[in-house]
Formats: C-alpha cells, sequence, structure tokens
C-alpha cells in the first residue's frame, strides 16, 4: 500500500517580513538629517578655508607692502656721505647736467622738478624729501604729478606719497655707465650729474663748485611716488592696488603695480612747529601749504620729523557667502567703506624721517 508523503506545514519567520511604510519614512528622515547635517560641516569648512585663505592673502600683501613703503620713508632724505647743513648742487657742466623725462611737476605750476627734489629749488629753499597730495587737492585739479600720475587712476579718496633719497650702496667710478644721473657725495658736500661717458671718463668730466671733493662716492638717486590704483591688471577689475611711480637712471619715469589688493591710503605728518626736534602736531597734505608756494617749500614740509600711515588691504576675490552690503573702517579718521563679500584689514604704523630734509644753499 503506497502512503503519501506528508505535507510539512508551512513556517513564517518573523525576521523574513519586509519593512512596513512608517518605518520606511523614519529611516529616509534620519537619512537626511545625517546627510544635512554632513553638508553642513563640509560648507562650513569650505567657508573657513576661504575666509583663512583670504586672511593669509591679506597679511602677506599687508607685511609687504608696510615694508616697502617703511623702508622708503626711512631712506627719505639720505645724501651718502654730504653732512645735513652741507650743499647739494647741480653740475658746472652743462653736458652733465640731468634732464628728466616727463616731469610729474608742470613748469607753469611748480618751481622745481619732482624727480630732482632732492635739489634746492629755483627760490633758494630746499626741497622737502617727503612730500605728498590728499585727495581733496586732486579733486580741486592740483598738478603736482600731472606728468606721471592720471588722477582718472587715482583710487576715490587716497593720498599719493613721495619720497627721494640717495641709494645707499656705493657705484664706483669705473662702473659709472653713460646717460645715467648719480649724485657724487662728499664731507664737503654732493653735486647732481648725468655721466655723458662710460666709467672714469665719466668721473673725468664732472666739475662742480665744492670746495671739498676728497673721498666722495657714486650714488643712484631714487625719487618715488606711491598711490593707490582703481584697477590692478585690466582697467575696471574692481581690484585696486598700490603702483609705484619710479624715476629710472636715464631720466624716464616709469609706473609698477606692487601689491593688488589696497582699498585706500591715508598719509599724515608729524611737524615739528616749535623747531624742538620733535613732530608735536600731524597734519594731512591738504592741511598744510601748497608745495609751489615759498612757505610750503621753505618752512612746512621740510620740517616733517614722522610720517603716519594707515592702508585698508582687501582680499582679491570675493566671497558671496560673507552677505551684502559694506563694511566701514576707520583710516585715522578717515572713513573708508568695502564690500562686505570682501575680507578687510587695516595696517597702521609711524615711521620717523632719520635723515633732515632741509640742506644748506652755496
Amino acid at each position: 500500500m503506497n502512503r503519501l508523503p506528508a505535507t510539512r506545514p508551512r513556517v513564517t519567520c518573523a525576521f523574513a517580513r519586509g519593512f512596513s511604510l512608517v518605518e520606511l519614512m523614519v529611516a529616509l528622515l534620519i537619512g537626511s538629517l545625517l546627510l544635512l547635517g554632513m553638508v553642513n560641516v563640509f560648507s562650513g569648512n569650505r567657508a573657513a578655508q576661504r575666509t583663512q585663505a583670504q586672511l593669509a592673502e591679506i597679511q602677506n600683501n599687508g607685511r609687504i607692502g608696510m615694508n616697502w613703503l617703511k623702508y622708503d620713508l626711512r631712506m627719505a632724505g639720505n645724501s651718502g656721505r654730504t653732512y645735513s647743513r652741507s650743499p647739494i648742487l647741480m653740475t658746472t657742466v652743462p653736458a652733465l647736467q640731468p634732464a628728466i623725462i616727463g616731469n610729474c611737476f608742470t613748469t607753469a605750476t611748480q618751481a622745481f622738478d619732482w624727480a630732482l627734489a632732492i635739489l634746492p629749488n629755483t627760490n633758494g629753499e630746499a626741497s622737502p624729501m617727503v612730500f605728498g597730495v590728499d585727495d581733496a587737492s586732486l579733486a580741486a585739479g592740483d598738478a603736482t604729478f600731472a606728468g606721471c600720475i592720471n588722477p582718472g587712476e587715482i583710487q576715490a579718496g587716497t593720498d599719493i606719497l613721495s619720497v627721494h633719497y640717495a641709494s645707499p650702496n656705493v657705484v664706483p667710478d669705473d662702473a659709472l655707465v653713460n646717460g645715467l644721473i648719480y649724485l657724487n657725495s662728499g664731507l664737503g658736500g654732493a653735486v647732481l650729474f648725468r655721466c655723458n661717458a662710460d666709467g672714469l671718463a665719466c668721473k673725468a668730466n664732472l666739475t662742480d663748485a665744492r670746495n671739498d671733493t676728497s673721498g666722495s662716492t657714486n650714488h643712484r638717486i631714487v625719487s618715488r611716488a606711491y598711490f593707490v590704483r582703481s584697477w590692478s591688471n585690466v582697467q575696471g577689475d574692481g581690484v585696486p592696488a598700490l603702483v609705484r611711480v619710479s624715476l629710472q637712471g636715464d631720466g624716464t619715469v616709469t609706473q609698477e603695480v606692487l601689491i593688488s589688493g589696497v582699498s585706500s591710503m591715508q598719509v599724515s605728518y608729524g611737524m615739528d612747529t616749535d623747531n624742538d626736534g620733535v613732530a608735536d602736531r600731524y597734519m594731512t597734505a591738504a592741511d598744510m601749504p601748497p608745495l609751489n608756494s615759498v612757505q610750503g617749500i621753505g618752512s612746512a614740509w621740510i620740517k616733517i620729523k614722522t610720517v603716519r600711515l594707515a592702508m585698508l588691504f582687501q582680499s582679491t576675490t570675493a566671497d558671496v557667502a560673507r552677505g551684502g552690503g559694506v563694511q566701514a573702517f576707520d583710516l585715522g579718521g578717515v572713513n573708508v567703506e568695502l564690500p562686505r563679500e570682501y575680507a578687510g584689514k587695516i595696517f597702521s604704523t609711524t615711521v620717523a624721517v632719520r635723515n633732515p630734509s632741509a640742506r644748506a644753499i652755496r
């Protein structure tokens, strides 16, 4: 007799059931919250990295820019081996007298050339080694730097700072170059000349009115002006920059961008008004007598003892995550606004002008 196989009962395991709709929705919610948290953490880290990169850029640019300006200000008025009360003259040889191409001063408004400010002016007063122009003067049509700085390029509300000195590096007589401008400096005074031959032949042609030329050395002339331009690489790019205008050895004037991201420069001058050798009053260029006046040249600008600089450095790239609107900065009493998407930081310093700015006239 054949037996039918016994049928096994169907067993249903509880763990074999699928997730319910409620369980799936809860799991999806938890996963979304975790993902959102991760996105927020990542976004925050990216924002912090961008901010840190901007601040690092500003810190580096600020350090370099301030060091350039401080060095030039400390050197302002240096005339090599010539004492402060010794004269600085022009050579008596017409062929060796320097001719500056593209003067920053216009003959109609100025008594002396910017590029030759190390010399006494034609009125007989000593020329200042440090001077500048305030934005208010530029707006009024001041032509002080008309030959080498286009007023339309200057960042609104900023100043111009100009310095002049003889380089501390000595140029040997046999290394003099035809066509370049030098200051021959000694204990008996100094003379400014331009070589019309190379090496010793240039020095052999040099004659002047000094009583004592022994021990004199040759130095290159440094004449510079700093200003903030409203653009860096391409006009209209919106990134302001610190620009330096320099007198070259052959008498030409060149312009170069030093650092991008300089939004404003404000300059004030510490004046010794009571002749005790110490700055007792700070004034802007707008508060000073005009450079083309006898009072400005002979009694005001040559009394500068210190220069106070305040510069606003900004990041060269915008970060929209920083928000809109503007942020305000106080630069020595001058309010400067910067779009909030750019990081900004103020750098300020006071520099003593260590070299005398006035020279006796012989």
